[in-house]
């Protein structure tokens, strides 16, 4: 009883997501990359049990080439036999849900409370990039979790080795984050960049040279167990795999598609480095950028005033942030899809918008003035629910009130970027094929044919051949991409926020 007094505010917030996840869960289409990541999760749990096929062998040698941890995708095939896509889309919901555990655990050695706590994972669901992707992305939603998971033990690993003993406890905490790390690693390579913790490290244990390899030893021996296990081509080849995880984790070649920024369309070679930038200043809620810058500049100052173990570890947590930021023009990775290869970050965030609060409420030294935050605060989540419900399922193509809103951006950047619009798409086009009495037609999906495929209902059959089609359904960027005939008749399409993110046409 005392747990649930003590915890009373998250298990509200736990007991809302849920809500909302087994209330919605049937409303997201499949996106344009399930498909392919849960046939390869299912060839991956045939690859544990030892009983691939022929066929499933040949894809495995393939699978196994890719730095991706498949064993999420293996689990959600092992549970969901019946591949069902609702199935996967709950079964991601109630996953994802570890994220605002974490986040909410992180807050509460962070800012000691759990009424101050639970203000972070708040915050991460109000971030529509993050709240969109947790039911249809396998890959980015776990590997926020399992970072997150890495920077929670690392908080542990740079606060308990104070006077730099070499006890059994620091020893495992070191054990673990090396484990944390390399599980990290095995889903991003950039799951690398929580080592940045470790920078305080050498602060702590002041000239003692041989304590800090020795962690790092520990750190390194079970990062990379983690890393083996997860990594098949690691497994046979325990050398040249590692130098091949780095190669196609930095170069990620067999990505050659176009992105869409500024109203035109550039090959990842072409890519300015401003693309993750303007995508982040765009999408981000206005209110996110208001608390995190100042919750950044507070962190500054309480380090140079005062550097108590809270404040050192937000630090930790901002400097992350900046870290994984500096890497990005450093390195200029292979991203797309608007901020998703980002989203990892969003939690972190999150924290430090949560401590930007707090320090703005404790300036605070009236009752009037308190309040007059509050209802502000109040005014700024119904604003944005409501913009979100409008968007729904569509949050991640969300864009901020500066900026203009997704009627402003649409014609410039991306916005059903995961396609799962074909699903709305394919039930109208459905309705009307019903309504019309017409059978034994044929549609061209523009791309996200399986999912043009599993909500057809029978009523027709997917073609790749544009030239004999009798419908054709295509997404907005695509549409501009393909540029259908002219003479086509528009009948319907798939709109939010006045923005079509997805057209029917009859030939």
């Amino acid at each position: 009883m005392r747990f649930f007094q003590i915890h009373k505010l998250f298990l509200i917030f736990t007991l809302g997501y849920f809500i909302f996840a087994f209330a919605t869960y049937k409303d997201f289409g499949i996106s344009a990359d399930e498909p392919e990541q849960y046939t390869n999760g299912k060839i991956f749990l045939h690859y544990l049990q030892g009983t691939l096929t022929q066929e499933e062998n040949v894809e495995m040698t393939k699978i196994i080439e890719t730095p991706y941890n498949r064993y999420y995708t293996a689990l959600l095939a092992l549970i969901n036999y019946k591949d069902y896509y609702e199935w996967y889309h709950l079964l991601n919901f109630i996953t994802g849900y570890a994220a605002f555990l974490l986040v909410y655990l992180l807050g509460l050695r962070l800012f000691g409370t759990p009424a101050k706590a639970v203000v972070a994972p708040i915050i991460l669901a109000l971030y529509p990039s993050f709240l969109g992707h947790i039911p249809i992305n396998t890959k980015d939603i776990p590997f926020a979790s399992v970072f997150l998971l890495s920077v929670y033990v690392g908080t542990y690993v740079v606060d308990k080795q104070r006077g730099a003993r070499l006890s059994a406890k620091n020893l495992l905490l070191s054990a673990l984050f090396g484990l944390a790390v390399g599980l990290t690693a095995s889903f991003r390579a950039i799951g690398f960049s929580v080592l940045a913790m470790l920078i305080y490290t050498p602060i702590l244990y002041k000239k003692k040279l041989h304590f800090l390899l020795i962690h790092a030893l520990i750190i390194a021996v079970c990062g990379y167990a983690a890393l083996y296990v997860s990594y098949p081509l690691i497994q046979k080849e325990p050398i040249q795999g590692v130098v091949h995880y780095f190669k196609e984790s930095a170069s990620f070649g067999n990505w050659h598609n176009l992105l869409f920024i500024d109203g035109n369309f550039y090959t990842k070679e072409q890519r300015s480095l401003s693309y993750l930038p303007v995508y982040l200043l765009r999408t981000t809620p206005d209110f996110i950028l208001v608390l995190f810058s100042a919750g950044s500049m507070f962190i500054g100052y309480r380090l140079v005033k005062n550097r108590d173990r809270g404040v050192i570890l937000l630090g930790l947590i901002a400097f992350l942030v900046v870290v994984n930021f500096l890497l990005y023009f450093a390195l200029n990775p292979v991203i797309y899809n608007s901020v998703r290869h980002y989203l990892f970050v969003m939690p972190l965030i999150s924290l430090v918008c949560a401590f930007g609060l707090d320090c703005i409420l404790s300036l605070a030294k009236t009752k009037a003035a308190k309040a007059a935050i509050y209802v502000t605060l109040l005014g700024v989540t119904v604003l944005y629910v409501r913009s979100y419900i409008q968007l729904h399922p569509y949050e991640y193509t969300f864009y901020n009130f500066v900026s203009g809103g997704l009627i402003n951006n649409y014609q410039n950047y991306d916005s059903d970027y995961w396609s799962i619009s074909y699903k709305e798409a394919s039930q109208q086009l459905v309705s009307y094929l019903r309504t019309t009495g017409l059978t034994n037609k044929k549609v061209y999906p523009c791309t996200n044919s399986a999912a043009a495929a599993y909500y057809s209902s029978g009523m027709y059959t997917v073609t790749g051949d544009q030239q004999t089609t009798d419908f054709i359904v295509c997404d907005y960027v695509n549409n501009l991409l393909e540029k259908p005939e002219p003479k086509l008749q528009l009948l319907g399409t798939v709109t939010r926020s006045g923005v079509p993110l997805n057209y029917i046409y009859a030939k």
